[in-house]
């Protein structure tokens, strides 16, 4: 998440190219290596208990380590150990960095200090961001917009990201809007809620970002972005919903469902009730959209198509 946040940056500055983005996020990426892979490695779990642990994040919004704990597979003092091992990501960025010729470690200190300055990213937040608080890097990124007035948006958007995180691509992260965040995408997947809340949202793309990332999530590579591969992604949605509707039903908000869709050739661009999210993977970008109903610019064109 840090480490494509800061090569965002980066390329914002123009201090890289997207070549040399590309190629410093893959050796960061290599680089990092899981807790479930560090807890094996430690002896600590059998591959089958980390499997275990990782389907099980499908159905509870936690923490890898924190369900391992509470499955009895690893002890309190042994995910510290674990977490303490872990590089942290801006240091794996820097010796990328560093190791392709680009920056010395003095001058990515400088980079670091400037780029927190720029977002008015005090100590506690950055340290927060450093452990993966995905809500921490809600606030800061929607920092004087609307959507931070509504807890319920700010709580969507985190669990999305940290579920895009872990099944889609570990080095995911919230990247800052362009124009065509505002345009028309060929492949929408919504879902929409029923209940006390009404609720909308949505994740857009080209078919080249979608495919890898249904890819991923299918657990096959998939040749084309046919029925199947926009069945994965409408699985993945659903996936996050269905823990934001059991999230919600812990707080005494019920909500219903829909089945998932998709639609082609779609924009809200002229929907001001909606929450535009960009998601940066190694894949490009994907927009998640989300807002309190279904946009009206959705509505008119389901009532033509139908």
């Amino acid at each position: 998440m840090l480490s494509r946040l800061l090569g965002e940056y980066l390329l914002e500055e123009r201090l890289v190219t997207p070549e040399q983005f590309r190629r410093v996020l893959d050796r960061a990426a290599s680089a990092k290596v899981k807790i479930g892979t560090l807890a094996i490695n430690a002896g600590y779990m059998a591959a089958a208990q980390v499997e275990e642990v990782h389907e099980l994040q499908k159905t509870r919004d936690l923490r890898f380590g924190d369900l391992a704990v509470e499955k009895g597979y690893l002890t309190d003092a042994q995910l510290q150990e674990l977490l303490r091992t872990q590089p942290k990501e801006d240091l794996l960025l820097g010796q990328s960095l560093v190791e392709e010729g680009l920056f010395s470690w003095g001058r990515f200190e400088t980079i670091l200090r400037d780029y927190r300055e720029k977002n008015a990213i005090d100590e506690k937040q950055f340290e927060a961001i450093r452990r993966g608080d995905v809500e921490a890097l809600v606030w800061i990124l929607f920092r004087g917009r609307n959507v931070l007035k509504q807890q319920f948006f700010v709580k969507y958007i985190s669990l999305f990201l940290r579920n895009v995180i872990r099944f889609l691509d570990a080095g995911a992260s919230l990247v800052p809007e362009t124009a065509d965040t505002y345009g028309d995408f060929p492949h929408v997947t919504i879902q929409l809620f029923k209940g006390k809340v009404p609720f909308f949202s949505a994740v857009a793309a080209k078919e080249d970002v979608f495919l890898p990332l249904a890819s991923r999530f299918a657990g096959e590579k998939l040749g084309r972005f046919d029925e199947f591969a926009q069945a994965s992604i409408a699985e993945f949605l659903n996936l996050v919903n269905g823990l934001f509707a059991v999230n919600c039903s812990h707080e005494g908000v019920e909500m219903d469902l829909l089945p998932p869709f998709t639609e082609q050739n779609v924009g809200f661009g002229g929907d001001l009730e909606v929450v535009r999210v960009p998601v940066g993977t190694n894949a490009g970008v994907f927009t998640l959209f989300v807002a309190p109903e279904t946009p009206r610019s959705l509505l008119r064109k389901l009532e033509g198509g139908h």
